[in-house]
């Protein structure tokens, strides 16, 4: 379905970690920075967190 709509996969050979490594490292420092030292209350304060953290980064 992907090859009729002209999209082609990023990523390299199974078993290749360099094409996660950026975003991986991204997900971490930013659960170690901010999601991590906080306890949300509700389920809508995380992904504000995350937003927040994101854009006023």
């Amino acid at each position: 379905m992907s090859a009729d709509l002209g999209i082609r996969c990023s990523l390299s050979r199974r078993g290749e970690c360099h094409d996660n490594a950026v975003m991986e490292s991204f997900y971490g420092t930013m659960k170690s920075e901010r999601l991590n030292r906080e306890a949300y209350k509700t389920r809508i304060e995380a992904p504000l967190a995350v937003f927040e953290y994101i854009e006023a980064f």
